[in-house]
Protein backbone atom coordinates (compact mmCIF):
# COMPACT_ATOMS: atom_id res chain seq x y z
CA UNK A 1 0.00 0.00 0.00
CA UNK A 2 1.13 3.51 -0.66
CA UNK A 3 2.00 5.86 1.85
CA UNK A 4 0.33 9.42 1.81
CA UNK A 5 2.55 12.22 0.95
CA UNK A 6 2.95 15.40 3.24
CA UNK A 7 1.89 17.08 -0.73
CA UNK A 8 -0.87 15.20 -0.54
CA UNK A 9 -1.91 16.32 3.09
CA UNK A 10 -1.19 20.33 2.49
CA UNK A 11 -3.26 19.70 -0.21
CA UNK A 12 -6.22 18.31 1.46
CA UNK A 13 -5.78 20.72 4.02
CA UNK A 14 -5.87 24.09 1.81
CA UNK A 15 -9.08 22.75 -0.44
CA UNK A 16 -10.99 22.43 3.15
CA UNK A 17 -9.93 25.50 4.23
CA UNK A 18 -10.80 27.23 0.92
CA UNK A 19 -13.80 25.49 0.42
CA UNK A 20 -13.31 25.11 -3.61
CA UNK A 21 -10.64 22.84 -5.50
CA UNK A 22 -10.10 26.00 -7.46
CA UNK A 23 -9.65 28.41 -5.05
CA UNK A 24 -7.02 25.86 -3.31
CA UNK A 25 -5.32 25.85 -6.04
CA UNK A 26 -4.80 29.84 -6.88
CA UNK A 27 -3.77 29.64 -2.95
CA UNK A 28 -1.28 26.67 -3.58
CA UNK A 29 0.16 27.89 -6.86
CA UNK A 30 -1.47 24.64 -8.55
CA UNK A 31 -3.30 24.05 -11.89
CA UNK A 32 -7.02 22.81 -10.44
CA UNK A 33 -6.53 19.27 -12.10
CA UNK A 34 -3.68 18.80 -10.16
CA UNK A 35 -5.35 19.55 -6.85
CA UNK A 36 -8.07 17.37 -8.27
CA UNK A 37 -5.70 14.49 -9.02
CA UNK A 38 -3.80 14.79 -5.76
CA UNK A 39 -7.39 14.47 -3.63
CA UNK A 40 -8.37 11.66 -5.88
CA UNK A 41 -5.10 9.46 -5.44
CA UNK A 42 -5.62 10.02 -1.82
CA UNK A 43 -8.96 8.94 -1.61
CA UNK A 44 -8.31 5.83 -3.94
CA UNK A 45 -4.93 4.98 -1.68
CA UNK A 46 -7.15 4.93 1.19
CA UNK A 47 -10.61 3.38 -0.25
CA UNK A 48 -12.84 6.36 1.05
CA UNK A 49 -14.26 9.82 -0.24
CA UNK A 50 -12.72 12.46 1.67
CA UNK A 51 -14.60 15.08 0.19
CA UNK A 52 -18.29 15.64 -0.52
CA UNK A 53 -18.41 17.57 -3.90
CA UNK A 54 -21.79 20.14 -4.65
CA UNK A 55 -22.07 23.20 -6.64
CA UNK A 56 -21.12 25.53 -4.05
CA UNK A 57 -17.55 23.46 -3.13
CA UNK A 58 -16.38 21.20 -1.28
CA UNK A 59 -16.88 19.48 2.61
CA UNK A 60 -14.91 17.13 4.19
CA UNK A 61 -16.53 13.60 4.34
CA UNK A 62 -16.35 11.67 8.15
CA UNK A 63 -13.54 10.23 7.04
CA UNK A 64 -11.98 13.71 5.51
CA UNK A 65 -12.57 15.12 8.75
CA UNK A 66 -10.56 13.13 10.68
CA UNK A 67 -7.55 12.92 8.15
CA UNK A 68 -7.86 16.62 8.25
CA UNK A 69 -7.02 16.31 11.91
CA UNK A 70 -4.39 13.97 11.67
CA UNK A 71 -2.91 16.01 9.12
CA UNK A 72 -3.28 19.32 11.04
CA UNK A 73 -1.68 17.85 14.17
CA UNK A 74 1.23 16.28 11.82
CA UNK A 75 1.98 19.42 10.66
CA UNK A 76 1.84 21.15 13.87
CA UNK A 77 3.89 18.76 14.92
CA UNK A 78 6.74 19.43 12.21
CA UNK A 79 6.88 23.42 12.37
CA UNK A 80 7.31 25.67 15.08
CA UNK A 81 3.30 27.44 14.70
CA UNK A 82 2.23 24.72 12.80
CA UNK A 83 0.06 24.55 9.98
CA UNK A 84 -3.01 24.55 11.83
CA UNK A 85 -1.87 28.42 12.63
CA UNK A 86 -0.97 28.99 9.08
CA UNK A 87 -4.07 27.57 7.32
CA UNK A 88 -6.73 27.55 10.26
CA UNK A 89 -5.78 30.74 12.22
CA UNK A 90 -5.79 29.14 15.45
CA UNK A 91 -3.79 26.49 17.21
CA UNK A 92 -4.19 22.97 16.70
CA UNK A 93 -0.58 21.46 18.48
CA UNK A 94 -1.08 19.43 21.58
CA UNK A 95 0.26 22.20 23.96
CA UNK A 96 -2.95 23.86 24.22
CA UNK A 97 -2.28 27.64 24.98
CA UNK A 98 -1.48 28.37 21.85
CA UNK A 99 2.26 29.93 22.40
CA UNK A 100 5.29 29.24 20.80
CA UNK A 101 7.52 27.03 22.67
CA UNK A 102 9.96 28.77 24.70
CA UNK A 103 13.96 28.18 24.59
CA UNK A 104 14.51 24.62 25.07
CA UNK A 105 10.73 23.24 25.41
CA UNK A 106 11.05 23.65 21.10
CA UNK A 107 13.82 20.70 21.13
CA UNK A 108 12.83 18.48 24.55
CA UNK A 109 11.52 15.30 24.18
CA UNK A 110 7.79 14.94 25.44
CA UNK A 111 7.65 14.31 29.01
CA UNK A 112 11.64 14.94 29.51
CA UNK A 113 12.95 17.07 32.60
CA UNK A 114 13.26 20.20 30.60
Amino acid sequence: MRRLKLRELRILMTVVHAGSMGKAAAELALSQPAVSKAIAEMEYTLGVALLDRTPQGVEPTLYGRVLLKWAVAAFDDLSPGGAGDRVFGRSCGRRGEGREPRGDERWAAPGSDR
